[in-house]
């Protein structure tokens, strides 16, 4: 029996009671990657805060590990097994990785093997405050963040911002990894298809606030270059190559 860690059934969500994004509705099972994705404004970061318990629905419901999250604080969400990786990253720079680790799992380093294993690249950084790291190392360590606590629902917010192909696909490895492994249950949120249809199961694409394509992320690659390369607001070819990266991990 299929066990869904989310829910989203006709979800309306913004700001003020502006409508950002509606009718929205789709699931993420355990061990599936579900990948987001649309141009900037198409409503994918609203979806996922409001996924978060951050922003109120205006309307429909979502369910997170098997409870609607209604009024429930974040932090109590966060506790039932759900881990979010902001844009921004959210961590602390006077921290050393060692100890943001600590930080995240709230117990001792040594459990943190398994996840040194996926992100082998964290070794030699162990000691070296946050602050001192690039950008990709940085997301890296975010990541390492979110995977130590052993998620059951993992929210990923454009994890490919700002940082080169070649180190994204080492991430999004890491995430498919610790989904086969660990059932854990990823919803990624992305704007560019070319990161995330080869890690990801299942693929949404947002536009102008609501769902224009949606299936496997295998379908919807094909359709992407067959020409409905509007859904991402690009031209044919760029969602050509977008659909063409496959099996990262």
């Amino acid at each position: 029996m299929t066990t869904h860690v989310l829910e989203v059934d006709q979800l309306v969500g913004g700001y003020r009671g502006v409508e950002v994004v509606r009718d929205i509705s789709f699931e993420v099972s355990e061990g599936e990657v579900v990948a987001l994705l649309g141009p900037n404004g198409s409503g994918k970061t609203t979806t996922l805060l409001t996924i978060a318990g951050l922003i109120r629905p205006i309307g429909g419901t979502v369910r997170v590990l098997g409870r609607p999250i209604g009024r429930e604080a974040t932090s109590r969400i966060a506790r039932r097994g759900m881990v979010m990786v902001p844009d921004d990253r959210g961590l602390f720079g006077e921290l050393s990785v060692a100890d943001t680790l600590r930080v995240a799992q709230r117990s001792r380093v040594g459990k943190t093997d398994d996840v040194v294993e996926l992100l082998p690249a964290l070794r030699p950084l162990w000691r070296r405050k946050v602050a001192l790291l690039s950008g990709g190392e940085q997301q890296m360590v975010a990541l390492a963040a979110a995977l130590v606590r052993r998620p059951r629902l993992l929210m990923l917010d454009e994890m490919s911002l700002g940082l080169a192909p070649q180190i994204v696909t080492g991430l999004l490895a890491a995430v498919r990894s610790m989904a086969d492994r660990d059932g854990t249950g990823v919803l990624l949120v992305e704007q560019h298809a070319r990161v995330a249809l080869g890690a990801s199961d299942c693929a949404i694409v947002l536009r102008h606030g609501e769902i224009a394509l949606a299936g496997g992320s295998d379908d919807v690659g094909v359709r992407l270059e067959a020409g409905e390369s509007s859904y991402l607001g690009g031209s044919a070819e760029a969602a050509a190559k977008s659909s063409s990266v496959k099996n990262l991990s």
